[in-house]
C-alpha cells in the first residue's frame, strides 16, 4: 500500500513495482491537502479512469480519500 504522503509515492506509483499492491489517493485538489505530482499525470484516477486500477474503497470526508487495487496482467 502506498499513499501520498509516502516519501517514495511518486517514484512508486510511476513505476508500478510489483511491490505496489494498492494506492490510497486524496481528491486532486489545488492545495496542500491533496495535491500530488504524479496525481497530475493520472488525471482520471480518482474517477477510476486508470484501466490498471480498481476502486476497492471510498472514504468520504473533507478530503475525500480513494483505496484503488492495483490490476495485474
Amino acid at each position: 500500500l502506498v499513499i501520498t504522503t509516502d516519501q517514495d509515492f511518486q517514484q512508486r506509483l510511476r513505476s508500478l513495482s510489483t511491490s505496489v499492491d494498492q494506492v490510497l489517493v486524496p481528491f486532486p485538489s489545488f492545495d496542500a491537502l491533496g495535491r500530488s505530482d504524479v496525481l497530475n499525470d493520472y488525471p482520471d484516477l480518482y474517477r477510476g479512469g486508470e484501466p490498471w486500477a480498481e476502486l476497492v474503497r471510498e472514504f468520504p470526508g473533507p478530503i475525500g480519500w480513494r483505496l484503488y487495487r492495483i490490476k495485474r496482467p
